[in-house]
């Protein structure tokens, strides 16, 4: 959302502010986390702005036409103009990753990070 927002002062709050705030979605009609986290709580966003790019999202959201929802891993955190706020109920979304047996050495280091800080079994 723009820093500027009236909800920018929460730390955190829940979907509905999607159901009465200008929304900006991002890649309409595909099955990505922020549609399927309001489908999922059964919010219908006040759309009025789309786009297919999350830069584009982020520049929207900087100019104050709109606010929207993003997976942390997608996030641009040092956005300019933009601020960060956590959802309640938070959503946690599962990723497979697969590996050859012969790994680079950055690809072995990122898979023991996974392993030592308990992120896969």
């Amino acid at each position: 959302m723009p820093e500027g927002h009236k909800l920018a002062k929460r730390k955190t709050f829940s979907t509905k502010f999607a159901e009465t705030e200008a929304y900006i979605v991002t890649c309409p009609g595909l099955d990505i986390g922020g549609t399927r986290y309001l489908d999922k709580h059964g919010i219908k966003p006040n759309v009025q702005f789309s786009t297919m790019d999350i830069q584009a999202t982020y520049a929207m959201a900087a100019a104050g036409m709109g606010v929207s929802i993003t997976n942390q891993i997608n996030s641009l955190p040092d956005y300019e103009g933009v601020c960060h706020r956590k959802l309640v109920p938070a959503e946690l979304i599962e990723i497979g990753l697969a590996w050859e047996k012969s790994l680079s050495p950055v690809a072995g280091k990122f898979l023991k990070f996974i392993r030592t800080e308990g992120l896969m079994p």
